[in-house]
């Protein structure tokens, strides 16, 4: 995602500030141009930028900031854009609308799906995106005899991020039942599940 400069066998990022993956798009009345870009200023982010297309100037309009951000789209009218990106808190990017200039968020989507990507027809009417719909389950079998495996979870995602035994032979797994990433614990054969982080944060 970092642009980054190539010098013998070792990449070194070329400044704090970067443009991100996704790529520009025009505005309406071709003054502006829209990307995701992020910067290490304050901790690594990523937001929405505008770049005026006479003086290069680079401003950045987003209120919100992303833990990543993709293709940014702007309405007709070009009071706002669109872009995918991700909560610092969250596993999966979502759809936002940012005003322009004002740099308002708002959430569009809110699932336990992904979206790559925006698109917008000529007149906004109609939005298309790319989404993709994850599955996760964790499975237990004899070692060395994997035809005997058995499911044991039946949720969205879980334990795609981190798994382990407990020494008294408990599964600590990562999970995203609740719509946030946190660690619950359960028993061998998928019983007594319960959290073990409730906090807003991924964990």
């Amino acid at each position: 995602m970092l642009m980054a400069l190539m010098k013998g066998n070792s990449p070194r990022v070329k400044s704090i500030n970067f443009f991100a993956h996704g790529g520009p798009a025009w505005s309406p009345d071709g003054k502006v141009i829209a990307c995701s870009a992020g910067s290490y200023s304050g901790g690594l982010h990523l937001s929405v930028i505008a770049v005026d297309v006479q003086t290069g100037a680079q401003t950045e309009f987003s209120k919100k900031r992303f833990y990543d951000a993709g293709r940014v789209s702007w309405l007709a009218d070009g009071t706002a854009v669109v872009v995918n990106a991700t909560e610092p808190q969250s596993l999966f990017n979502q759809i936002w609308l940012i005003s322009y200039p004002g740099g308002e968020a708002r959430k569009i989507t809110s699932d336990l799906t992904e979206y790559s990507g925006t698109s917008f027809t000529s007149d906004s009417e109609s939005l298309v995106s790319v989404q993709y719909d994850n599955t996760a389950n964790i499975w237990i079998a004899p070692a060395g005899d994997l035809n005997r495996g058995r499911q044991i979870t039946n949720a969205k995602l879980e334990g795609l991020v981190g798994i382990s035994w407990t020494p008294d032979g408990r599964i600590v797994y990562a999970t995203s039942k609740s719509g946030n990433s946190d660690i619950w614990i359960m028993s061998q054969d998928g019983t007594n599940q319960m959290p073990l982080t409730t906090d807003p944060h991924e964990d």
